[in-house]
């Protein structure tokens, strides 16, 4: 994902959602959390509907991340 992130601060258009979307649904919370802001940065609206579930998440720190990235696709 480290790799996906950073290709997305070069250009997002180039970056794929489909590794950070597998990720979101893993037991460890801190890579749910890193899948989170990573989606934030791809900057993909398809992402939209995933981050909003991580909304809900039972940690709070991959609720932020995913609150935190849908402002980042939502950005103008």
């Amino acid at each position: 994902m480290a790799a996906i992130w950073a290709l997305a601060r070069i250009d997002p258009t180039r970056a794929t959602i489909d590794v950070p979307m597998e990720y979101s649904r893993i037991e460890q919370y801190q890579l749910r959390a890193q899948a989170a802001l990573t989606l934030g940065e791809v900057a993909d609206p398809a992402a939209l509907p995933t981050l909003a579930t991580m909304l809900y998440d039972p940690n709070p720190l991959v609720q932020v991340a995913a609150a935190s990235a849908i402002l980042q696709v939502q950005q103008p």
